[in-house]
């Protein structure tokens, strides 16, 4: 399975917890820290799947540059501001509200539930 699966936080903390699950289970995860200094999508090889935080706002930027790369990409929003959830319902993107008790767990749910559906 070559799927390339990005995950964009602006949280050191929660992105090291995440690395550590898709380590564990040897799931084919980048993280790319935000802000970025360069894009990560490659117009060649765009993301299969985006896990990104609400980054204060900025994740429509984020959305519009990954379905650049690839139109295909699953896209899914994680963020506790409600705003955030609601705006990225209304586009028809996965919008999950954050639990910061949670928030790993949510993660590694979500990208388990993707890989499975791609076998």
């Amino acid at each position: 399975m070559n799927k390339r699966i990005l995950l964009i936080d602006d949280e050191p903390a929660l992105v090291r917890i995440v690395e550590r699950f898709a380590k564990w289970h040897k799931w084919p995860l980048e993280t790319v820290h935000y802000p970025f200094s360069e894009s990560p999508f490659r117009q060649d090889n765009g993301a299969d799947m985006v896990i990104c935080d609400g980054l204060d706002r900025k994740w429509e930027e984020v959305y519009s540059e990954a379905l650049k790369a690839n139109p295909k990409t699953y896209f899914v929003v994680f963020s506790g501001d409600y705003d955030i959830i609601s705006r990225a319902k209304e586009n028809g993107i996965v919008a999950v509200q954050k639990e910061p008790t949670i928030f790993s767990e949510q993660i590694n749910e979500m990208i388990g539930s993707y890989l499975k559906t791609q076998e």
